[in-house]
C-alpha cells in the first residue's frame, strides 16, 4: 500500500494521481449501473429474461475464449452487452428519479 501510495502521490506529476482515482471511481460507478440494469433485466417479461440469457451466455463465451486478458482488443465484443445493461440501467434510475421528484412535488402543493 506504501508503494502505490507513492507511486501516485509522491511523483513529478500528482494530477496523474488524481485523474487515475476519479477514473477508477467512474468505472466503479458505471458497473454498479450496469450491474442494477442487468438485475432489473432479471425482473421483467419471460421474453426478456430470454433474450437476457442469450446476451449473458455471449458474454460468458467471449470470457472463456478470451481468458483474463482485459486489453480492448479482446473486451470489444462484449461491449455492446455492457452497453445495454448500462442503457437500461441508467433509463431505469432515471424513471425512479423523475418520479421521486414528481411525488416531492405533489406533497409540497
Amino acid at each position: 500500500l506504501v508503494k502505490v501510495w507513492n507511486f501516485l502521490f509522491r511523483n513529478d506529476n500528482p494530477a496523474y494521481a488524481w485523474i487515475l482515482i476519479v477514473s477508477v471511481v467512474g468505472v466503479g460507478v458505471v458497473r454498479l449501473i450496469q450491474l442494477y440494469g442487468f438485475a432489473r433485466l432479471l425482473a421483467t417479461d419471460r421474453q426478456t429474461r430470454v433474450a437476457l440469457l442469450a446476451l449473458t451466455g455471449w458474454v460468458l463465451y467471449i470470457l472463456l475464449i478470451n481468458g483474463p486478458i482485459a486489453t480492448a482488443k479482446y473486451r470489444l465484443p462484449i461491449e455492446p452487452a455492457m452497453a445495454v445493461f448500462f442503457a437500461y440501467g441508467i433509463t431505469r434510475l432515471s424513471e425512479r428519479w423523475r418520479g421521486r421528484q414528481r411525488g416531492i412535488i405533489r406533497r409540497s402543493a
